[in-house]
């Protein structure tokens, strides 16, 4: 091919779904996401030749967002992975559990008061955090004021220190009972902890109400709420999670609904690990932490970068990886879960809610560590190119498909850190 003969619109299609180069358009952009040395300078170049009429067609092709500020305060749908948390709540599910973030804030001092009007102005700037989910299977958010959080104050400075030590533990392992319900409180809880020497803000939220991103973005102006003086109110911006949410109804493309309707039967199952046998109703999170100091991190990133892939696909591989000793058969299916916000609108990324989804990603045993985390980091932009075609949907297929009441992808990977 030379310059004087551009490639085909067609051509380049092709050329693209062969590589599992994925487009979209953000900010009247066209964007990219493709495997390490994939995107030759004749793609480049063909996509530059091409970019209008790919934008015009992506742009037509994506679901519309339109802020509705009137209609904000009422009524809307859960998604799929919303109902599948609120039927998890519910003991819906063998090992239901409450799915929530618990942090755990440590002050040198910090004032009742001045925690109180924090999240005051929290829940006033995210509505998202004075969500209630209603037994309908709706979701609401209520005008500002309404189902507030009120701060819970515990005072151990005249305790002995061990005793003072085992109640903070106590209160700790205390969440998430300790959250109001989904039909009456809001999404999230606080105490105040006070010993001698510091102060310590135990805040635990549901993740029914929100994701990582909006998590990001709460902690950030609640650090802002705290510290900085900030006396007005911050409104939230006018498009909602209700405008986001309904611009999904429908949304899945004909495209996507053929790509699974081809891929489903070929996924292998979940991870084959070795059980107990004994299958509780309900079940508990537990943390297991481990840390890398910044010079290790920083090597592993770089040895990825070295093979083409992300810390992200790297972090997925080793999940993987960890999991294969123990599991019957190498070849398995994981439950991803991602971000997912499809639209264009300019306060899409300001709004906060549950704007995740899942998407299923076989896994097999067979090549070096570095091309399985290869073929994973295609797979997942291959199957998010996919992703108007719920997670959720897709395991309830399985698990209709199945006609068990085990799960059908019970292992999740997800991860906050960035592909940077």
């Amino acid at each position: 091919m030379t310059g004087a003969e551009p490639m085909t619109l067609g051509e380049l299609k092709r050329r693209m779904q062969e590589n599992r180069i994925r487009l979209w358009v953000a900010e009247g952009e066209l964007r990219y996401a493709a495997p390490q040395g994939s995107m030759t300078a004749v793609l480049r170049s063909a996509l530059g030749h091409h970019k209008a009429v790919l934008i015009g067609e992506l742009t037509q092709a994506a679901p519309l967002l339109t802020a509705q500020p009137h209609a904000r305060h009422e009524p809307y749908p859960m998604t799929d992975l919303q109902q599948a948390y609120w039927v998890g709540e519910h003991g819906g599910y063998a090992q239901s559990a409450i799915p929530c973030f618990f942090h755990h804030c440590r002050f040198d001092a910090i004032e009742p008061e001045t925690v109180q009007v924090a999240l005051h102005h929290l829940q006033r700037r995210h509505e998202a955090l004075t969500a209630r989910f209603l037994p309908s299977g709706e979701q609401v958010i209520p005008p500002p004021g309404e189902n507030s959080c009120t701060l819970s104050v515990v005072d151990l400075r005249m305790s002995d220190p061990e005793e003072a030590a085992s109640r903070l533990d106590a209160l700790c392992e205390s969440y998430p009972e300790t959250l109001p319900s989904l039909e009456n409180g809001p999404p999230l809880a606080a105490t105040l902890v006070r010993l001698e020497g510091s102060d310590r803000l135990l805040i635990a939220f549901r993740l029914i109400a929100i994701d990582g991103p909006s998590l990001a973005m709460i902690f950030r102006d609640l650090l802002r709420y705290l510290f900085d003086d900030i006396a007005r109110e911050e409104p939230p911006p006018s498009l909602s999670h209700r405008d986001y949410v309904l611009a999904l109804q429908g949304a899945a493309s004909a495209e996507s609904i053929a790509y699974w309707d081809k891929t489903l039967p070929t996924l292998p199952g979940p991870p084959d690990l070795p059980a107990t046998g004994e299958t509780p109703l309900w079940s508990a999170f537990h943390r297991l932490a481990g840390k890398l100091d910044a010079e290790r991190w920083q090597r592993l990133k770089s040895r990825a970068a070295e093979q083409g892939v992300t810390a992200n696909a790297a972090m997925l591989a080793l999940y993987a990886a960890a999991l294969r000793p123990f599991a019957t058969n190498p070849d398995f299916t994981l439950n991803v879960l991602a971000n997912y916000r499809p639209f264009q609108h300019p306060e899409l990324s300001l709004m906060t809610g549950n704007c995740s989804n899942t998407t299923l990603i076989d896994c097999t045993g067979t090549g070096a560590f570095a091309d399985q985390a290869r073929r994973l980091q295609a797979l997942m932009a291959e199957r998010l190119a996919h992703a108007s075609v719920s997670g959720v949907s897709l395991i309830r297929r399985l698990q209709l498909a199945a006609g068990a009441e085990t799960p059908a992808a019970p292992f999740v990977f997800t991860s906050g850190i960035s592909s940077g």
